[in-house]
């Protein structure tokens, strides 16, 4: 009962701001600055979460309002022949009823562009998160009792790309190279096996057989390494290939996107690790019947490193997305998710864990100036798992207010 008095207040609360919107629209602005287009974004998020920590005992579940403060800075310079980006976002979360979940996590993106000539460029990109798991996500899942803070990390990316052609080219290229450092603050080994180093290198080539379509192929190969010492635990050191082929929409009259099938292979170092060969696809593709309505599938099948027991997770995931603009300043965002995780090992003693996760999302955006925002949600998820501890429902409503010049 105490629960449903905090969803109809907030609810209340929503309905009050978003129907106070009218006025007129002005143009978002930046400020210009030795050279730089500077672009403040304050975003702040008032909501209701009814399962802070993703637990399935009701003695348990922790219920609270989150304030979110998260403001963020852009940079931005262009030439003729190159163009920079520096984003800095910082998250803040304050749980009014649970302290232990609070966290605060930093956002840092570079990315550089630079143009030889019309049809040979480069981009770099590096990014920096301070970020976090919250309490009953990853190795804490229906334990979050065992951590009395957010578990932390930081993670460092950085990537080069180098492209031949052009979007309306024949053939279009793509080399990529890339490093990930991923560390966190809190060292579960031998238990479990997080920290570590990835190494990707990639071809993307597109072969154009018609004004709106082309051929798709994607070549990967991501060589990864832990850093716990092999000798005290055995090593979930591996390389996966990859290899994708499919076809590329562009922007036509009524669909855009990519949808790709292929093969996948991951080696383990150790022969006590289970192998993985087998099918992988990717599809991410938009229809758009009218200027004001789309509907957007995405599904992807992969392995992904592990975050508890087991070498790795089969992982699929599938979401539709229909947007409608209702308005020229209403629109909202209906999402259905379905997640499918099967942890993969080969200790005949370890029951694996088979996850299956439904999500539902519905938003209504309203502008209330160019330079003001609403947008007022309501995220419902539940899993399901052979584990029961694992299993949660969690609902989330809220407000969110988008202020830049």
């Amino acid at each position: 009962m105490e629960s449903c008095v905090l969803l109809l207040r907030t609810c209340v609360l929503i309905g009050t701001l978003s129907t106070t919107a009218m006025a007129q629209a002005q143009e978002p602005a930046s400020i210009n600055y030795g050279g730089f287009r500077i672009t403040p974004v304050v975003n702040t998020e008032l909501a209701y979460v009814d399962n802070v920590t993703y637990v399935r005992d009701p003695e348990s579940i922790i219920e609270s309002y989150r304030l979110t403060v998260a403001p963020q800075v852009e940079f931005y310079t262009e030439n003729n022949f190159s163009r920079q980006r520096l984003v800095y976002r910082l998250e803040n979360a304050q749980y009014y009823s649970s302290s232990e979940d609070n966290y605060t996590d930093h956002f840092l993106n570079y990315s550089a562009s630079a143009f030889f000539t019309d049809t040979q460029s480069v981009l770099l990109r590096v990014s920096l998160e301070e970020g976090h798991e919250a309490r009953g996500q990853g190795f804490t899942a229906g334990r979050a009792d065992i951590l009395t803070s957010t578990d932390n990390f930081t993670d460092i990316f950085i990537s080069g790309e180098y492209m031949l052609g052009s979007s309306r080219s024949t053939i279009f290229a793509t080399g990529l190279l890339s490093y990930r450092d991923l560390d966190y603050d809190l060292d579960i080994t031998p238990l479990f096996n997080r920290d570590r180093e990835e190494l990707s290198a990639g071809l993307s080539a597109k072969y154009r057989f018609s004004p709106f379509a082309r051929i798709a192929l994607d070549i990967e190969r991501d060589d990864i390494q832990y850093a716990a010492d092999s000798t005290n635990f055995t090593t979930l050191d591996s390389t996966r290939d990859s290899i994708l082929i499919g076809v590329d929409w562009d922007a036509s009259a009524f669909l855009s996107g990519t949808a790709q099938i292929g093969y996948e292979e991951r080696d383990f170092v150790s022969p006590q690790r289970k192998d993985f060969y087998g099918v992988d696809w990717y599809v991410d593709v938009t229809w758009q019947p009218t200027s004001i309505m789309s509907l957007t599938l995405l599904s992807d099948f992969d392995t992904r490193e592990n975050n508890a027991l087991g070498d790795f997770i089969d992982t699929t995931n599938s979401r539709l997305v229909w947007k409608q603009k209702w308005l020229e300043r209403l629109q909202s965002t209906v999402g259905l998710g379905y997640a499918r995780q099967e942890f993969q090992g080969l200790d005949p003693t370890i029951e694996y864990r088979e996850d299956s996760t439904t999500s539902v999302n519905f938003a209504v955006d309203y502008q209330f100036r160019r330079w003001l925002n609403f947008t007022t949600f309501y995220n419902y998820s539940t899993r399901s798992s052979n584990l029961l501890s694992i299993d949660f429902n969690r609902r989330v409503l809220g407000l969110t207010i988008k202020v830049t010049l």
